[in-house]
């Protein structure tokens, strides 16, 4: 870091604070932990010191851990003094207003629409509720809506889209027999198909009895797409086990990650779409 900064840096700069952005840190977590497990005098030798270092650089810089698994680093809790110092935030995505024509999601909404194919506020709020502004899966739901839009004759003459538009969209290609198959959604189809697969829940645990609560919430709750907390318990109780988590914790972490969410008592997917292709995916075989 050190010497990143001095060739970055002319020698008559003011002494700056360093924003470290560590993406992906489960995977150096996960190595660490691994390196420990196979030769536990690397302990002491090289896992300790290098969360000691972190702590040490974090006290006059920004350290910034970005990850699908928000708790990665909960590792050798004994000794580790960088874990009560981490504050979790969720994952953010792009913000939204209910009826508010101005929004972070709109303004991606236009820039993947583009000024010939207008919106009303309530088409930017059904898309919404369905991606809750995840950018990858907007976009894809868009070129897939466009695909529908030219499928069936829409003639872009200045008609502005609205929520009915979306929701006839929906009931043709937003059910499980049409997901399964679009090409829009492919690298997800496969990632999920991964989770759910016998070695998915060998290598990825945590990931595995996530996707296999949404497909669970999908499959048995297929109109609201919520089920109320007890519920949730229940159904989530055998996947948290393989992860030796209860169904509590599973939730608080998926909700930091933005696969859950919990609005009052009911447990909801944190993105419908996600849900709704975990409900079509079947896992692999390996």
């Amino acid at each position: 870091m050190d010497e990143c900064v001095l060739a970055t840096t002319s020698n008559e700069a003011p002494q700056r604070r360093v924003v470290f952005i560590l993406d992906e840190y489960e995977t150096l977590f996960g190595i660490v932990n691994a390196y420990v497990n196979d030769e536990s005098g690397l302990k002491f030798k090289v896992a300790l010191p290098l969360l000691s270092q972190m702590v040490a650089f974090a006290t006059k810089n920004l350290l910034i851990f970005m990850g699908q698994r928000p708790d990665a680093y909960l590792i050798l809790s004994a000794q580790n003094q960088l874990s009560p110092l981490v504050k979790q935030y969720n994952f953010p995505l792009f913000d939204h207003i209910e009826g508010a024509a101005d929004t972070e999601f709109t303004q991606l909404l236009k820039r993947v629409l583009t000024d010939r194919l207008p919106f009303h506020p309530s088409f930017s709020s059904s898309v919404y509720e369905e991606t809750c502004g995840h950018p990858y899966l907007t976009v894809n739901l868009m070129v897939d809506f466009c695909d529908w839009l030219i499928a069936n004759n829409h003639r872009m003459d200045g008609e502005i889209l609205d929520s009915t538009h979306f929701v006839n969209f929906g009931k043709e290609r937003l059910v499980a027999a049409k997901l399964k198959r679009s090409p829009r959604y492919e690298f997800f189809n496969h990632m999920l198909a991964e989770y759910l697969s016998e070695s998915g829940r060998t290598q990825e645990p945590w990931l595995s009895a996530i996707t296999s609560v949404l497909q669970e919430i999908a499959r048995k709750h297929p109109r609201a797409f919520a089920c109320p907390i007890n519920n949730f318990e229940a159904l989530a109780a055998p996947f948290g086990a393989a992860t030796r988590m209860t169904p509590a914790r599973l939730l608080t972490s998926g909700s930091l990650a933005n696969f859950l969410q919990d609005q009052g008592g009911n447990v909801k997917p944190g993105v419908r779409l996600l849900a709704r292709l975990a409900g079509s995916a079947a896992p692999n075989i390996n």
